[in-house]
């Protein structure tokens, strides 16, 4: 078996559809076709269930994955180790906005100091689809608080961090104690995640409680346009510690109580089970787990 074989193989395991795969590979479908029967003869396994309009990966074909995958990635690393003759890596890190805005930024400043010749590529993206992402070999790591457990991936939580209602002190009205109640919440402008956000749900669930709910003045997928809206004095929001630690020790925003609210997150990093770790994924993992 080829190289060409396994890279062939794992467009058609991603794509479901071998018309598709050959479009993707810029080859006719019939020689697509022609090179899963080769592999599927050399093996003497079935990889494909096939049906009309879509493929079906068979648990052969499922392992078949794993280690393609694995031989493709130790073939790049090689590649770039001999035709560059240095130790020039490249790791690709994907991660959820709250991920990104509380913790990314430092961890690739420290990467990037202690392996100044490897390179470091970014994805800000939802969560879900930086899973997807992981299985299909588009990012090596990712960065998340909304873990979603998988048999697929190993997962090691790295840190944590609260969530704090702040508003700008030029925001009116706020009570003088800085104290809030359910009911002031439902009633004021709120600066607020869209809803199916983990954080958004408990606000919802602890407003329900209080018999109250909320319309949100401002709805964002971004923790960074809500903070700016904030600072602006557009109302009050509801952000992690460490993204407004700076700007309430210099006095930008104030921190409002609501007491019985206690909203915290773990962060995740997450790799899948079967990768090959370079030496670039392993270091990256060795700097989360000591910081």
């Amino acid at each position: 078996m080829t190289l060409r074989h396994f890279k062939v193989f794992l467009v058609v395991y991603t794509e479901r559809n071998m018309t598709a795969a050959a479009k993707k590979l810029y080859m006719t479908q019939p020689s697509v076709s022609q090179t899963i029967k080769e592999l599927e003869s050399h093996y003497n396994v079935v990889l494909f269930e096939r049906f009309p309009k879509s493929l079906m990966p068979t648990p052969s074909g499922d392992v078949l994955f794993e280690y393609a995958t694995n031989i493709l990635e130790m073939n790049n690393e090689l590649d770039d180790l001999m035709k560059q003759g240095s130790s020039q890596h490249i790791i690709r890190i994907g991660a959820n906005d709250t991920a990104g805005s509380a913790l990314l930024d430092d961890l690739v400043v420290k990467y990037s100091k202690l392996y100044p010749s490897e390179e470091v590529h970014v994805v800000i993206n939802r969560s879900a689809l930086l899973v997807e992402m992981l299985k299909s070999n588009d990012v090596d790591i990712i960065l998340t608080d909304e873990f979603r457990t998988s048999p697929e991936l190993e997962s090691r939580i790295i840190g944590d961090d609260s969530f704090i209602f702040v508003a700008s002190p030029e925001y009116s009205p706020l009570p003088k104690d800085r104290t809030l109640t359910a009911t002031f919440l439902s009633n004021s402008r709120l600066l607020l995640r869209e809803q199916g956000c983990a954080q958004r749900d408990y606000l919802d669930s602890f407003l329900k409680a209080h018999n109250v709910s909320v319309n949100p003045f401002w709805e964002s997928i971004s923790y960074d346009i809500l903070l700016i809206a904030a600072l602006r004095g557009r109302g009050i929001t509801l952000l992690p510690r460490n993204q407004v630690t700076e700007f309430l020790n210099k006095g930008d925003l104030t921190e409002l109580t609501v007491p019985e609210f206690d909203s915290r997150q773990s962060f995740y990093l997450s790799w899948p089970k079967s990768k090959y770790l370079s030496a670039p994924i392993d270091n990256f993992i060795k700097l989360c787990l000591d910081k």
